[in-house]
């Protein structure tokens, strides 16, 4: 299993982090979704052998260049979902996970996979709940070739 020369894992600023339950107006919207609010990231070398970041930088351009590209992609988002839930067991989350992206244009962040608990939400989830975009929701659209 190749996940650690894959992916990564990264937090959130610290003040984000710690302002995660803040529904203030400096806060919701800004702070981390959740009290555990971690990103998923492809390492750059953990790429699919050929393939560009270009191919990769935003979950609206997964899987479009061919059908290689697009079994690739299913690879790879099967494989965020498996070192998502791992990270998650491995630090006693609850069971309750949601792993979202966020597609082009509704963020600056481009390309991470949000890896939050859903047992411990706060105001900012349900800020930015309309822009989010389930990990199993682009796979199944992805497996249909479309």
């Amino acid at each position: 299993d190749r996940r650690q020369e894959r992916f990564m894992i990264a937090a959130n600023a610290p003040d984000l982090d710690e302002n995660w339950d803040n529904g203030s107006d400096e806060w919701r919207g800004r702070a981390s979704m959740s009290e555990r609010h971690r990103f998923l990231l492809l390492r750059p070398g953990g790429l699919p052998e050929g393939d560009t970041m270009a191919r990769w930088f935003n979950i609206l351009v997964y899987g479009l260049a061919d059908e290689a590209n697009r079994q690739r992609a299913i690879f790879t988002l099967e494989g965020m979902r498996a070192a998502a839930l791992e990270m998650t067991k491995a630090m006693d989350w609850s069971g309750k996970i949601g792993l979202y992206f966020v597609i082009y244009g509704h963020t600056t962040c481009t390309s991470p996979l949000h890896v939050v608990d859903l047992s411990r939400v706060g105001p900012s989830f349900k800020a930015l709940q309309f822009k989010l975009l389930a990990l199993d929701d682009a796979l199944a659209v992805i497996r249909e070739g479309g």
